[in-house]
């Protein structure tokens, strides 16, 4: 049938296979899409898809920090969702490192942090005061700037907190934020 398969023993299309694809600094063509890869440096591993791309399903997992209640460590490398721990206990300053990039005009970085208290409401505290770092040391702080200003913040009910911090590079990094409270 002029089909072939690795992984399984009949193939069901002209390329068939079954098992882990792997794919080291390199391109894959499917029609006039193309699929990159570049695991050069393990922290900075992407895949780059150029076209529509559709999924029935994401899931991502929730990274633990490292840190104070005032003061937290993000490794962008391990995740770009984030659980505050031990929880806040008032604003607090985020060390976002192993990012790929500040200074890409390309690109932007979504980070999403989760601050909560299970058992009491009042969980009313957001991050203030942002560093940016390609490496694993603290690099640069960024303004985070907010919808209405800070002062318009209104979450003092929340058992909950949300924020979420798009990084922008502009001939400056902008720290775009915005913060959701849930009681």
């Amino acid at each position: 049938s002029g089909n072939v398969a690795i992984g399984k023993t009949i193939p069901l299309a002209a390329l068939d296979i079954s098992g882990n694809v792997f794919i080291s600094n390199g391109s894959l063509a499917i029609g006039t899409q193309t699929i990159s890869t570049n695991a050069s440096a393990a922290k900075n591993a992407y895949l780059d898809v150029s076209g529509y791309c559709f999924f029935s399903n994401i899931q991502e997992k929730i990274t633990p920090t490292t840190g104070t209640s005032i003061a937290y460590t993000l490794d962008y490398s391990q995740g770009a969702l984030f659980s505050l721990y031990p929880a806040a206990t008032a604003n607090y300053s985020l060390n976002v490192i192993n990012l790929p990039s500040i200074t890409d005009t390309s690109r932007s970085y979504t980070i999403c942090i989760l601050n909560g208290n299970t058992t009491t409401s009042g969980t009313t505290f957001y991050a203030t005061t942002l560093y940016g770092s390609t490496s694993n040391v603290q690099g640069a702080a960024i303004t985070l700037k907010y919808n209405g200003g800070a002062s318009a913040i209104s979450i003092s009910t929340s058992t909950y907190t949300t924020q979420q911090i798009c990084l922008i590079y502009s001939g400056t990094m902008n720290a775009i934020s915005s913060v959701s409270g849930f009681a």
